[in-house]
């Protein structure tokens, strides 16, 4: 990995750019995880995020790898996503409407002066909108074209798209569509847009229009569902691109990791300065109560040596110290208790994950927590070393991240007080090569100001020292 991210930031400074595509990514789906890090941040979330940090472009299929490689190989990145097009039909329009819904695309209305001459152009049948449908009144009067097509180019936009598809010249004659690429040359020329040919289907543009488009300037982009995704990943940049980036060097895991109890796990988190409930161990039932007297109700009793407590039935909330020693003794087959003050005060609930990962070095996961969190699976990954800016990106970038920002009116949540807790946790996993695992779930974020405290822990630790 490390020599891999060296060559794709020599790649880079080259002006090269490199696109992936990464086969078996449904392998680690295919072995039961034991925790919610490892089922949601699999090898395909790892490769990602580590492909991204190095700046390089991954596509899921073969298709959508060529026509990115069409669009870097002419322009490089594109500067935005902002897209014209320019469609024969009104069928072509509504497919790339409907297509283009689940992209990262925007489509810029047309500035008043070039609609307003564009209405004069194509006459009153003519919806003047982008995508824009011609109707092919002017097909053949390549002057009329060139005049439509750059009024739908300028600096208002990224990239502007001819939508044609061109027949076959072993069965017939395809002399009529070179004005409509002549046409589009000329608008181009007038512009300076970067501009692409876009065909319905992927044979729709042959290996000779190809290269004559190519020539051109111009990129050939074939099929309207690889073409898309070409635009929309042409027009991103990777966002978690890391100029001279290393991941942390991987660790060989040679013990079989064991899983620490809860309690020696938050042990373990409060002597990096992360902050855990106040809590106690008691061995037996019959300790619980002398030994929480000091602990502030409502209190939580969690029975340890299990790694789901929840469905073994091994966490009780909202005791008081008389409930404590039966609740204990109804708790069947744990190795002892731990006794928490509650958390109660809580605006959103974060998973935090940490994971040696045999090439990547160190994956961090960050997700919305609690008992949904492999439900819901939203989440971002990251690959070690990370610095605080980008782990509050990873935040920000989460689906119900609103619920971190006061949305509809509720508290914002402490972000400052997470992200000095997730910074913790990383440095944790950095310093002490014999942690192969930890999973923060939840950490209860309060109010601004109210700090985040690591409710649950699981930590795997590699060797069999005690704590």
């Amino acid at each position: 990995a490390p020599a891999f991210a060296r060559m794709a930031a020599a790649a880079r400074q080259n002006g090269k750019y490199i696109v992936a595509i990464k086969s078996g990514k449904t392998e680690a789906s295919q072995i039961a995880a034991q925790t919610h890090t490892a089922a949601i941040a699999g090898d395909a979330s790892c490769s990602s995020a580590f492909l991204a940090q190095c700046g390089v472009y991954e596509v899921d299929t073969l298709e959508d790898m060529l026509e990115l490689l069409k669009i870097l190989h002419l322009f490089g990145p594109l500067n935005g996503n902002r897209i014209t097009a320019m469609c024969c039909s009104g069928g072509e329009v509504g497919l790339i409407g409907d297509m283009s819904a689940k992209h990262d695309l925007v489509w810029p209305n047309i500035p008043e002066d070039n609609a307003t001459y564009l209405a004069k152009q194509l006459g009153a049948l003519v919806t003047i909108a982008n995508p824009l449908d011609y109707h092919t009144f002017i097909w053949g009067d390549e002057a009329a074209m060139a005049n439509v097509f750059a009024a739908m180019m300028g600096g208002w936009t990224d990239i502007s798209v001819l939508v044609i598809d061109f027949p076959r010249n072993d069965r017939c004659s395809d002399e009529t569509w070179l004005p409509a690429v002549n046409a589009l040359c000329e608008a181009v020329r007038r512009t300076g847009t970067k501009a692409a040919m876009l065909a319905t289907l992927p044979e729709g543009i042959s290996e000779q229009w190809a290269w004559t488009s190519i020539k051109a300037g111009i990129a050939p982009l074939c099929g309207l569902s690889a073409g898309l995704n070409a635009l929309e990943k042409a027009s991103n940049m990777p966002a978690t691109f890391l100029k001279g980036w290393q991941p942390c060097p991987a660790t060989t895991i040679s013990d079989a990791p064991r899983l620490l109890d809860e309690a020696d796990a938050k042990t373990l988190l409060s002597e990096a300065g992360i902050t855990c409930p106040i809590g106690v161990r008691a061995t037996t039932a019959d300790d619980v109560t002398s030994n929480a007297r000091n602990l502030r109700v409502p209190l939580a009793l969690k029975g340890l040596g299990h790694l789901h407590k929840s469905e073994a039935g091994l966490i009780q909330l909202g005791l008081d110290h008389n409930m404590l020693k039966q609740a204990a003794f109804a708790m069947q087959s744990c190795d002892g208790f731990l006794i928490e003050e509650m958390v109660e005060v809580s605006v959103a609930e974060l998973l935090v994950g940490l994971s040696r990962d045999p090439q990547y070095g160190i994956s961090l996961t960050l997700g919305v927590g609690g008992i949904y969190a492999e439900l819901l699976a939203d989440t971002r990954t990251g690959i070690l070393p990370l610095d605080r800016d980008f782990i509050e990106q990873m935040l920000s970038e989460l689906h119900l991240a609103p619920l971190l920002n006061g949305y509809r009116g509720q508290p914002h949540a402490d972000i400052d007080a997470a992200l000095d807790e997730i910074m913790a946790l990383c440095r944790l996993i950095q310093e002490d090569t014999r942690i192969t695992e930890i999973e923060i779930n939840p950490l209860i974020l309060g109010a601004t100001g109210q700090g985040a405290t690591a409710v649950d822990a699981l930590i795997w630790y590699q060797d069999n020292s005690d704590i």
